[in-house]
């Protein structure tokens, strides 16, 4: 049985109408350091490289919503809310300053997205075995709308229509030159 150089301690705060764990190791005042599990883990994964670190960090790492001790969703569960839920987090932690966030698999997803959408936001992203989403095609897109659902107060509870709909809307706005064209309908050079 493995036995843990640093000792966990644990926190339960509202993000967005959930209740959300949270496992905290190191100093208080140490350099912030957040870590997003996968898909199918949950926070105690991070155990390992904790105790494997070699300075001195303030590490938190947050259970998603319906995963380890968080609280699960009545319903379905939607990739944007996963994005709104972290904005809030990195807001409670660290409302003004970026922070350094590391994600593994699902997590990695997560924070890479948000960085993109929010640069301001993360000093630094480490993605472990992050993937992407998987490949569409623009025709399969919902219309976007004017509004960004980074925009948009907190809490985001939208039908997730609407949330990818506004989350794409956030993408076009932030990347004007972002090609929304097929390859059967790009220009040919």
């Amino acid at each position: 049985m493995y036995l843990a150089r640093q000792t966990a301690r644990f926190e339960k705060i509202d993000l967005n109408h959930h209740t959300y764990h949270l496992r905290r190791w190191g100093n208080p005042n140490a350099p912030l350091l957040v870590l997003l599990h996968g898909w199918m883990d949950a926070s105690p994964t991070f155990q390992f490289m904790v105790d494997a670190l070699q300075e001195d960090w303030n590490i938190v790492a947050p259970d998603w919503r319906g995963f380890g001790h968080s609280a699960w969703n009545a319903g379905s569960y939607y990739f944007p809310d996963y994005l709104a839920d972290l904005d809030a987090l990195l807001t409670y932690l660290s409302p003004d300053a970026p922070v350094l966030v590391a994600g593994h698999s699902m997590g990695s997803m997560v924070a890479a997205l948000y960085a993109g959408i929010r640069p301001e936001r993360v000093a630094r992203l480490v993605s472990i075995e992050g993937f992407g989403l998987a490949d569409a095609s623009p025709e399969d897109a919902p219309p976007a709308t004017p509004a960004g659902c980074m925009n948009l107060p907190m809490p985001l509870t939208l039908p997730p229509s609407l949330a990818l709909r506004l989350l794409l809307s956030d993408w076009c706005a932030a990347i004007p030159t972002f090609p929304l064209t097929t390859p059967s309908s790009s220009p040919t050079p």
